[in-house]
């Protein structure tokens, strides 16, 4: 991305790695819907954990959170913190990410977002510089101000995910 005023062709910025493992984490914790999503299956569910095994009867409700399913620790060690790498290290991870649902019940809106996603991270962290990474021709550098991690940590579910109480949201200055 040599110019940062012009924009990179979304089918090349899908190519980078690195890139996807950002939107993928940063979806993997970023909680669109925080409350239960309810299936009803057609056919009974089997579910098998070590010797032990339950059946869910066809026509039963039952769900689960996208929060509860991207912090599952044995899919996703570590699973609060920020790690791009895993999703480099190990693609297949995406069989996991439920971010927008899945099947046929998933967002109708999904390849859009991934498409303003990848424009817009791209776009910002061109013209932008950090503190450690710096290149020729970047506008400035971002810094989080007056922000912490409790600033964008699920503290109720109301539907959509809230942050504690009181949280101004997360704040970015633009230092020369």
């Amino acid at each position: 991305m040599p110019d940062p005023y012009v924009s990179t062709e979304l089918a090349a910025l899908e190519q980078l790695p690195y890139l996807t493992a950002v939107i993928r984490e940063g979806l993997r914790l970023a909680y669109g819907g925080s409350s239960r999503l309810v299936r009803i299956p057609l056919e009974p569910l089997i579910l098998k954990a070590g010797d032990r095994e339950w059946v869910i009867p066809a026509g039963t409700p039952c769900g689960m959170t996208s929060t509860l399913m991207h912090h599952d620790e044995e899919i996703y060690p570590d699973s609060h913190s920020f790690n791009p790498e895993r999703w480099v290290n190990n693609p297949a991870l995406y069989r996991y990410l439920v971010s927008f649902s899945k099947g046929t019940r998933g967002c109708v809106g999904m390849t859009l977002a991934y498409a303003e996603m990848y424009l817009w991270i791209s776009g910002v962290f061109r013209q932008f510089g950090s503190k450690e990474t710096r290149f020729e021709g970047d506008e400035g550098i971002l810094v989080l101000v007056d922000t912490d991690v409790s600033d964008v940590t699920l503290a109720t579910d109301m539907f959509v995910p809230e942050v504690k109480k009181g949280s101004k949201g997360v704040r970015i200055r633009v230092l020369p």
